[in-house]
């Protein structure tokens, strides 16, 4: 539980911009990571840009660190679910 405070801390202050407290990878195609500094938690999601002054961070899943690389599996879910998520916005 504890994990998920923090991912979701560190995605709002991610959202405000604030620069510090979370680290933010992106894996191409719309796919980012965020972790927050002090767990191994973390964070598969991707933005919408609704307007030039709000953008909406959807988060897809959270995992626990496994090793140094995205596990292909944890990608290839998480890809399937923005592809879900595109077709039922339309």
């Amino acid at each position: 539980m504890d994990d998920c405070i923090r991912l979701f801390g560190a995605m709002k202050l991610y959202a405000n911009d604030a620069g510090v407290g979370y680290i933010v990878k992106s894996y191409g195609d719309g796919l980012m990571m965020i972790k927050p500094k002090e767990s191994q938690g973390r964070c598969l999601f991707f933005t919408v840009i609704e307007n030039s002054e709000r953008q909406t961070l959807v988060a897809i899943l959270a995992y626990k660190k496994e090793g140094q690389k995205l596990p292909e599996r944890v990608r290839k879910l998480a890809q399937e679910r923005i592809k879900r998520y595109m077709e039922n916005q339309k």
